[in-house]
């Protein structure tokens, strides 16, 4: 794999915060990965209190946040970096259902 290796742990970094911050001391986080295509996937899916459609739809834009602190930034700047690295990032939650971030980039080996 090819990448920036501190650009990719600010965005883990701040998925996996953002999970724990959701499940609240009382829950689970799974980590997966694997390689689809020449790409790599990576999910990290907590069993927190999930969100509703109306959120999702907002989360990557700048300045929103559902938190009482925070700058609204952080999933923007993942979404960014992830595709600097020829990548995407989705979402997928429901109410009460947990959520699961999905981050795909290409996969290169060096020779």
């Amino acid at each position: 794999f090819v990448g920036d290796i501190i650009s990719l742990e600010i965005v883990f970094v701040n998925l996996i915060t953002n999970a724990l911050q959701a499940i609240d001391n009382s829950g689970e986080i799974t980590i997966s990965s694997s390689i689809v295509k020449e790409k790599i996937v990576i999910k990290i899916r907590d069993n927190g209190p999930g969100m509703s459609s109306d959120i999702i739809s907002q989360i990557f834009e700048p300045l929103f946040t559902t938190k009482q602190t925070g700058t609204g930034l952080g999933l923007t700047s993942c979404k960014t970096i992830i595709e600097q690295h020829g990548g995407h990032i989705g979402v997928e939650s429901a109410p009460g259902k947990g959520t699961t971030f999905t981050v795909t980039i290409p996969y290169r080996q060096i020779m």
